[in-house]
């Protein structure tokens, strides 16, 4: 376990600065203009650095690397594809509208989608679009520094608590990989950042955690009824950002992931604490907290287990709520 860590932390960290050279060189940088708040030109190519930093930690466990060859495969796809997005060879939507459906296809081709119902016609709809969600997720979230890189870190660590819960060599050293390069990648991402993830380095974690929720559902170690709540708590900041957006969006009357704007969970907190170090220490304690509520209702019974998790669904829709109101009260004081 240390040796994976340290492998994929130090290769994660060796890379991040040739990224960020080459990017430089091709023109791989993300401009500051209209909602974004960096302030300057910033290399997009951080997922490079990532995915090697994971596909290392994974590889020197020889044993497992047949098991996991397909989902790094995948993990390669979709950052060729976000890279060729950032170059503007391919159309911005391909990446979640078509890799992501196909990567999708080969978790279940490869035994890797949901196995919690009785029809796979429903195993395989759920696999779908808890994959896309997740990783159309993580990318809607990276907007500021250190967020998405840190939130991932955060969830490997929950996640890698429940491999060992569940004696899963497969969550185990995924989850350790994906730790160790969003460790080596965040003392380069946090604020002031000096590169950032891309489209495709956010999916791309997006991805890996998706697949490690598809496994711990799928682990018949944990009850059938309560463990699918785990991996919804553990990624439950990305998935409560994208509700609010869409929830937001959908009442102005546009389509969520075709209309970017600063309607963030991140933007909403800078607007509160005024400072990006601050929103994202307090979004990573909110991605902490999601967490312990995964061991709290996956090692409950079933009624504890369901009362705590409508009651987190009830405070996560008033919290909609008041932060649409919110939005609303300033934007008519600006009037």
């Amino acid at each position: 376990m240390l040796l994976t860590l340290i492998t994929s932390f130090a290769t994660c960290l060796i890379l991040v600065p040739l990224c960020e050279r080459l990017a430089l060189k091709w023109g791989l940088v993300d401009v500051p203009g209209d909602r974004k708040i960096h302030t300057k030109p910033t290399p997009v190519s951080g997922g490079i650095a990532v995915f090697f930093g994971i596909a290392a930690g994974i590889c020197i466990n020889s044993g497992l690397l047949n098991d996991l060859a397909p989902l790094l495969l995948c993990g390669a796809l979709i950052v060729l594809v976000g890279l060729l997005d950032a170059l503007r060879l391919v159309h911005a939507q391909v990446k979640l509208l078509v890799v992501m459906p196909l990567v999708s296809v080969v978790l279940i081709f490869s035994g890797f989608g949901l196995k919690m119902f009785p029809w796979d016609f429903l195993n395989h709809f759920f696999t779908v679009v808890w994959v896309m969600g997740v990783a159309g997720a993580f990318n809607l979230i990276d907007g500021m520094d250190g967020l998405c890189s840190g939130l991932s870190l955060i969830a490997s660590v929950f996640f890698l608590f429940w491999a060992l819960e569940v004696k899963d060599p497969l969550i185990t050293v995924t989850s350790i990989s994906i730790a160790g390069s969003s460790l080596g990648f965040l003392l380069f991402n946090f604020y002031p950042a000096r590169i950032f993830l891309g489209d495709g380095g956010a999916m791309l974690l997006g991805f890996l955690l998706s697949f490690l929720g598809l496994m711990l559902a799928n682990s018949e170690k944990l009850n059938l009824l309560t463990r699918w709540m785990i991996p919804v708590l553990v990624l439950s900041v990305p998935i409560f950002d994208t509700t609010l957006i869409s929830f937001s969006r959908l009442r102005k009357g546009v389509i969520p992931f075709l209309h970017p704007g600063r309607d963030h969970l991140h933007h909403r907190f800078l607007d509160i604490f005024r400072t990006q170090k601050k929103t994202v220490v307090f979004m990573y304690l909110l991605a902490t907290i999601g967490g312990f509520l995964s061991i709290l209702t996956g090692r409950a019974n079933i009624r504890l287990a369901y009362t705590v998790f409508v009651t987190i669904l009830f405070v996560c829709l008033f919290f909609i709520l008041w932060l649409e109101k919110t939005a609303e009260e300033k934007a008519r004081g600006h009037k």
